[in-house]
């Protein structure tokens, strides 16, 4: 009977059941029983689980581009494109000091000061590949910015009932602070002005991805091919479409993208194991620490000023 249990918890079946069954729950609920089901042995534990979690990901926000219009994505966008490339530049520095002071491999150190800067999981993957970093090193960046993100998705709601600022200013900090777009989402959907701001201009740091990878290709003379983050174009079409042909439904396509945020936090809990924690090690997230509470202090400057 224990064997039958066993096997029963290990199927992939169940894996999937969950991961439909988050599309019906809150982003942070999503999250908290990916740690949790994630932290134990006893459920499988998907291969391609960081495949499945971008694909998620990323069509969420597509479908997020219908209930967008596309003059406000202008707006917003370019409103913080200059506050963003700032403050990337402060991050980016400050992460090279710190990255000293805790006496990080240098490696190690600029995949979590992108995985900060700019973009989580997305910005690391794009970079590692061009300095040449190894598994060990992907691993443990990630992992650093994997676990901060969880902390953001639940510290950041609390802050703004705590601060008591706008919505739009909200939603500016939680993309210019939280690491990986879906925290980011998620952080910021507890309303429609928040969400709408915090998706647009994420989105926007997210595309200094292309010439950060540039700058690090230059640098260590890399012959490797960057990807350019597609699913932004796509964003970009929706919004495009929703706006000159306006149709009824476009809204609840809208929906379903919001609503597809909770699988994919669901699947960025299940990836935080002890496994990852261990391998993390004190300065590593020391090191993410220090820079995420710059990052904070920094965003919410520019959340107030821009």
């Amino acid at each position: 009977m224990r064997l039958y249990m066993n096997n029963f918890f290990k199927t992939p079946f169940l894996f999937y059941l969950f991961a439909i069954a988050a599309l019906f729950i809150s982003p942070v609920w999503a999250l908290l029983l990916g740690v949790i089901f994630g932290m134990t042995k006893f459920f499988f534990h998907p291969p391609k689980l960081g495949t499945y979690r971008k694909f998620t990901l990323e069509s969420a926000i597509v479908l997020l581009g219908f209930g967008l219009n596309f003059g406000q994505i202008i707006t917003v966008g370019s409103r913080g494109l200059l506050q963003t490339a700032a403050g990337i530049l402060v991050l980016m520095t400050a992460g090279m000091l710190i990255g000293k002071i805790f006496g990080l491999d240098k490696k190690l150190s600029s995949l979590i000061n992108v995985g900060t800067s700019i973009c989580g999981g997305s910005a690391i993957a794009a970079v590692s590949g061009v300095i040449d970093a190894n598994d060990d090193e992907i691993a443990v960046s990630t992992g650093v910015v994997f676990i901060l993100n969880a902390v953001a998705l639940f510290l950041f709601p609390l802050l703004f009932q705590f601060i008591h600022m706008p919505p739009d200013v909200y939603g500016i900090w939680c993309a210019l602070s939280i690491h990986d777009t879906s925290s980011v989402v998620g952080a910021a959907s507890i309303n429609e002005t928040s969400l709408a701001t915090a998706t647009i201009l994420k989105l926007t740091r997210t595309l200094w991805i292309i010439p950060l990878t540039i700058f690090y290709k230059i640098v260590n003379k890399s012959e490797s091919k960057s990807k350019f983050p597609y699913f932004i174009a796509l964003f970009l079409i929706a919004s495009l479409i929703a706006t000159f042909l306006p149709f009824a439904f476009y809204s609840d396509i809208a929906k379903l993208g919001k609503m597809l945020m909770s699988p994919a936090l669901f699947m960025v809990g299940y990836a935080i194991n002890v496994s990852t924690i261990k391998k993390v090690g004190f300065k590593s997230i020391g090191h993410g620490i220090a820079l995420w509470i710059i990052s904070i202090f920094l965003g919410l400057f520019i959340a107030f000023n821009i």
